[in-house]
């Protein structure tokens, strides 16, 4: 490939090679401000040289790949946060159920149940003999283990819940 067609045709390919370069900085400088847009190399290879009697002379150039450029560092500290994020989201949305399962500081909720029942307990024990104190202590204690077994059925069924929503995100 010697003379003039050869001169032209290392040109040309450095043309082409270069105006897909162009493009792809014309494409990196109009997506600069889009969110998650990450920039782009065009990498560019010598084609095979030519041999002539005086030495080596080069054929031209080719591109390669278009490679996004990505900095490795602030990718993975992305996903460490987002990670973090999703389950620091996971744990509000169960502590929330949670919450609203014990339901406080409403009537009837577990704070109220243990006052009363201390309260009876207290009456009791300021006046052990009367049969009035023994079954309002009594109530109270039916009142505050029902509390309990309705607690215990709920979250049981909150963390039935999470199971298997945990299992159909690991599936």
């Amino acid at each position: 490939m010697g003379g003039m067609l050869g001169a032209f045709g290392v040109g040309t390919s450095a043309l082409r090679a270069h105006q897909l370069a162009l493009r792809v900085a014309g494409q990196n400088i109009a997506n600069a401000e889009t969110p998650g847009y990450s920039r782009q190399r065009l990498d560019l290879i010598p084609r095979a040289e030519f041999s002539t009697p005086v030495g080596s002379l080069g054929t031209g150039v080719d591109a390669q790949t278009i490679r996004r450029i990505r900095d490795g560092l602030a990718d993975r500290r992305y996903q460490d946060s987002a990670r973090t994020l999703g389950e620091f989201r996971a744990r509000r949305d169960a502590l929330r159920e949670t919450e609203a399962i014990f339901g406080e500081p409403a009537t009837g909720a577990l704070s109220g149940q243990l006052t009363g029942f201390f309260g009876a307990l207290n009456d009791l024990a300021n006046d052990p003999t009367s049969a009035s104190a023994r079954t309002v202590l009594r109530e109270q204690g039916n009142l505050l283990s029902a509390t309990f077994n309705r607690l215990n059925t709920q979250l049981s069924t909150q963390k039935g819940d999470l199971q298997s929503q945990i299992a159909d995100l690991v599936g």
